[in-house]
């Protein structure tokens, strides 16, 4: 999957703390015949989880880079890590 847009988002939700970062992904492997043009979808990624596989001032970079980037999920879907391929 490219990134194509970054959206970072933090504060405080009835009294929790977060810290998230929305990945804007296009994933070519995965389009079929009935979608066409740029059709990204929203991975939310806990920013410890990001910060894992990236340091917070590079993020920017991913969408500059064009690097190839997959992801592996817990058992309650939520993206537990980042990899490059």
């Amino acid at each position: 999957m490219q990134v194509v847009g970054v959206e970072h988002k933090d504060g405080t939700f009835e009294g929790n703390p977060y810290d998230n970062y929305y990945l804007y992904v296009i994933d070519n492997a995965k389009k079929d015949q009935k979608a066409f043009g740029l059709c990204p979808q929203k991975i939310k990624v806990k920013a410890s989880v990001l910060h894992q596989f990236i340091s917070p001032d590079q993020v920017a970079e991913l969408i500059r880079s064009k690097t190839e980037i997959d992801f592996f999920y817990d058992a309650y879907k939520n993206v537990a890590k980042v990899v490059k391929l």
